[in-house]
Parts: C-alpha cells; sequence; structure tokens
C-alpha cells in the first residue's frame, strides 16, 4: 500500500459525488481521489490499469448494477457500496464489500467505512504507512491487531506506549490497543514534542508527566498507579527534554 490510499467512485448522481469528493477532500491526507464517473465501462477501463484500494460505488447504474459491474473486474478493490435502497445489503455480504453506506452519506459513517477498508489493506510491517500518521493531525488510526479494525485516536489520549512480545500496546484514557508493529517503529513516527522514548519497553506522553522521583529517577504519569523506570542509554535525550522545558528535578 502507498501512502495514501487510492480511491474512485462510479456514481451517477451528482449530488453523491459532491458529497463524496468533500469527505474524501476532508481525509486527504489518507485518501487520494484518482477521479469519478457514471460510466461503468469507463470505470472498468480505470480500475483494471490502476491499482485502486477502495472503489466507492453506486448499486443502481444506468444500463448496469453496481454487483455486474464487479463481475467484469480482473482485480477487486475494497468496496465501499452507496444507495439510496435498503434491499441490496445480502448481495453486499455475498461480495465481501467493506461497507454499505446509506444515502444521503454523512462524513461520520464515511470516515468508519474508509477506517474499515485500511484495516483490511496489507500494511508493510517493515515501516510505518504514512496513511496511518496523517500529516499535520493530532491523531493516530492505529490497527488492532487483535480484530484488525483501525481505530482514530487522538495524541492527547494516549498515556504511554510499552513494548510486548514484539508488538505495542497502547494505553489510553479509554482503552488498551495492542499494534503489530514494534516500539521503535512507533518512535520514529509520533510526534516528537509530546512523546518521548524513556526506556527500552516504554515511550511516553510527556503532557501526562506528573513528578519524577529524585534519585531513582522513576516517572510516575497522570492516571497509572505503577512508576516508569529511564533506561540509562535514554538518561540524557530525557534531562533535555526536561531542561528544554524548564522543570526543575
Amino acid at each position: 500500500m502507498e501512502s495514501k490510499l487510492l480511491c474512485y467512485i462510479l456514481e451517477d448522481e451528482v449530488a453523491a459525488v459532491n458529497i463524496l469528493k468533500k469527505h474524501i477532500e476532508k481525509l486527504s491526507d489518507i485518501v487520494d481521489l484518482v477521479g469519478y464517473t457514471s460510466d461503468f465501462l469507463v470505470a472498468k477501463s480505470i480500475l483494471d490499469s490502476i491499482k485502486i484500494d477502495i472503489l466507492f460505488l453506486d448499486i443502481r447504474l444506468p444500463k448496469t448494477t453496481g454487483f455486474k459491474f464487479l463481475d467484469l473486474l480482473q482485480r477487486k478493490p475494497q468496496i465501499i457500496l452507496t444507495t439510496a435502497h435498503t434491499d441490496y445489503a445480502s448481495e453486499s455480504y455475498e461480495y465481501n464489500a467493506v461497507d454499505y453506506l446509506m444515502k444521503p452519506i454523512s462524513f461520520e459513517k464515511f470516515e468508519k467505512a474508509v477506517f474499515k477498508a485500511i484495516g483490511k489493506q496489507d500494511i508493510n510491517s517493515n515501516t510505518i504507512q504514512k496513511s496511518l500518521l496523517p500529516k499535520n493531525k493530532k491523531y493516530v488510526l492505529i490497527k488492532n491487531s487483535e480484530n484488525n479494525r483501525i481505530l482514530k485516536v487522538n495524541f492527547k489520549e494516549i498515556i504511554y506506549l510499552e513494548s510486548k512480545n514484539k508488538s505495542t500496546i497502547f494505553k489510553t484514557i479509554n482503552q488498551d490497543i495492542q499494534s503489530s508493529y514494534v516500539l521503535g517503529q512507533w518512535e520514529r513516527n509520533l510526534p516528537e514534542n509530546d512523546f518521548l522514548r524513556i526506556h527500552k519497553s516504554y515511550i511516553i506522553n510527556v503532557n501526562f508527566i506528573e513528578s519524577i522521583e529524585k534519585g531513582k529517577g522513576n516517572i510516575k504519569l497522570a492516571n497509572i498507579d505503577k512508576p516508569f523506570p529511564i533506561g540509562d542509554q535514554y538518561k540524557i535525550k530525557f534531562q533535555n527534554h526536561i531542561d528544554n522545558n524548564s522543570v526543575q528535578l
């Protein structure tokens, strides 16, 4: 998967196309619109020549149906169906559609559908994909390795990250989330002003620092009972952070 998901719209209603375009623009750090059409033959040509990640597909089309169109494709992207009718739900499951969106499509439901599609993509385990870390945003998309769901988590809700069995546990205000990425991958991609590696097993959100124990140097985080040790190789970097933020030990 590239740094952005490539998407395409096959839809014959102008109003629906405009709504989808506006929604896609709001997630422009994650998805990129290749194009749109109401002509299924044009769409087939595009999808056969370009690897599209997500297809927003109207079920009722001029001269054909969305399902018949899918049967024509050499390779199928993730399918998000769009319709004003409720009587196609069973067929959508048969075609393994990511989601079934009723018109008019709200941004909230659109966003959830896109996150579902990301969760179904094959993500390179060697790097954190940029699509999961939208540029200049205040949140991160975390693929929960326990159920493959994509969760949108605000940075301000993440208390700390812990390395565990070649995976990473996100401890947030509301829940624990397990990611298949190792801690070092997250360290290279999280905002440096807010997140600091203090130990081979921990990255903390510095905004949750409540106190620092003199002598032992353990860190107390708000809402967390256990202390967090500072590893020897991380002490200088941590001290520099403390000095730069005018905190006296």
